[in-house]
């Protein structure tokens, strides 16, 4: 009895899910949202580790599990802003508010929609951030196998600058230019971390006395209200989500022109 409640509810939460990831979708579509991880299916992903692996003599499962955990990285950054999305349409005020109040009723209240918006764009950050930490693990497999520092995207890409092997790759500006894509992202996500988690955080709030006189013959009290324009945060996530797959494909090019020097032949991936 207890094994047949169970599947129900199961079943149950499985619909809710698939109706959930259908709206995220058509969400992606009405805001006209690229969803990357179609042009990075996992098989190529596989293929492409599988041939860098035998060419640079390099364990088969350690970068394919590199690029196993990229893609799940990307896939994470999409559900997560499809959540926020899904978020989005119902916060009282996407564009964010300004107002003057004369009484502690009319100030407007944080809702369960803004609540929402903001936990799931937090977690999106998290997933982009985690994204460039991947792509520096597979240059780092890639390129210094013995390495056992873990060293983030600007530190590898700054010893890959430094290093004369690599001062001739075609592709090195190109991986260079994508520094500052990580920087913003590190940025953002760190703060949020450390420091500015709560939603709180984006509304202000400013007591004074307003030049206007009560019932009593004295000013009374006023309260500048003034909350966070919520498309602008969505929008800097989703400028950053685009970011990554450019960034993908440059770590891709470099990798491949490396190859083609190092051994003199010609990659056809």
């Amino acid at each position: 009895m207890l094994g047949s409640g169970l599947g129900t509810t199961l079943l149950y939460a499985m619909t809710e899910i698939s109706l959930l990831h259908k709206e995220i979708i058509e969400l992606f579509k009405k805001y006209k949202y690229n969803w990357d991880t179609s042009s990075l299916p996992m098989n190529e992903l596989h293929e492409w580790s599988d041939g860098v692996s035998q060419l640079l003599s390099i364990d088969k499962k350690t970068i394919s599990s590199k690029m196993s955990e990229l893609f799940w990285a990307l896939s994470s950054v999409q559900l997560s802003l499809g959540y926020t999305l899904i978020a989005r349409q119902t916060c009282q005020y996407p564009k964010g508010i300004k107002i003057e109040a004369y009484n502690e009723k009319d100030i407007p209240v944080l809702g369960i929609s803004e609540i929402h918006l903001f936990y799931h764009l937090n977690n999106a950050w998290e997933s982009i951030y985690r994204c460039w930490e991947r792509l520096s693990a597979v240059l780092c497999v890639l390129l210094y196998p013995d390495e056992e520092k873990k060293l983030y995207f600007n530190d590898v890409i700054n010893r890959i600058s430094a290093d004369p092997t690599f001062t001739e790759n075609p592709k090195l500006k190109l991986l260079q230019s994508q520094i500052k894509y990580w920087n913003k992202v590190a940025k953002e996500r760190n703060k949020i971390s450390h420091f500015e988690s709560s939603p709180i955080k984006k509304i202000q709030y400013e007591s004074s006395l307003a030049k206007i006189y009560g019932s009593k013959n004295q000013f009374i009290p006023k309260i500048s209200f003034s909350s966070a324009n919520l498309l602008n945060e969505i929008n800097k996530v989703k400028e950053s989500y685009y970011r990554i797959f450019p960034a993908i494909i440059s770590v891709k090019d470099f990798i491949e022109n490396y190859i083609n020097k190092k051994l003199n032949l010609k990659m056809n991936l």
